[in-house]
């Protein structure tokens, strides 16, 4: 009986690896070759996502706000919303359904990822951190309005809070430039 649970995990995993495989051979020809990295960044980011959630592992990195935020900043606001709703929101939907925070969260980020279009003349640096305590402040006003308990919250966004203020000090700019030539050279 367990050999047959077994069996169909890996039978049911190696059909989401299929349909991930063939929507980013339909991304590729339908955007064109200047999209394929990004698509391939977020179908990574979004398995990376989906495993996490499915085994359970509490700790999120908060890499999903962050690139979707210098996406943004390389191409333009609707491909960073397109990469937080796919590479974060979708495997949250696949994997657990809709959470108490994921009404604070993902509408919250879509919206600061919408205005970082206003602050585009700004250093990357400056632009992630700033949009990073806007956001999560935020989304704790907002939780706190839709009676999320307040300790879940800081639970869910404490450690991506610190860690995209650190990724946007310490990496955004090397990122940057590596990810302005891998997304407009292919």
């Amino acid at each position: 009986m367990g050999k047959n649970k077994s069996k169909n995990r890996i039978q049911s995993h190696e059909i989401h690896i299929k349909n991930i495989i063939i929507l980013a051979i339909f991304i590729y020809v339908v955007l064109n070759l200047r999209y394929f990295f990004t698509a391939i960044v977020t179908i990574c980011i979004g398995v990376f996502e989906y495993i996490r959630l499915k085994k359970e592992i509490p700790i999120d990195i908060g890499i999903v706000f962050y690139l979707a935020l210098l996406f943004a900043h390389i191409r333009n606001t609707g491909v960073g919303i397109t990469f937080l709703l796919a590479a974060g929101l979708l495997p949250r939907l696949l994997c657990c359904g809709l959470g108490d925070t994921t009404f604070s969260i993902y509408p919250v980020q879509a919206f600061i990822i919408y205005i970082s279009e206003y602050m585009m003349h700004l250093d990357i640096q400056v632009t992630g951190v700033i949009l990073t305590i806007a956001c999560y402040l935020l989304i704790v006003l907002l939780s706190i309005l839709l009676r999320i308990p307040l300790l879940k919250v800081l639970a869910d966004t404490g450690i991506p809070f610190v860690l995209n203020i650190v990724y946007f000090i310490a990496f955004s700019r090397f990122i940057m430039h590596w990810l302005q030539i891998l997304v407009y050279n292919g």
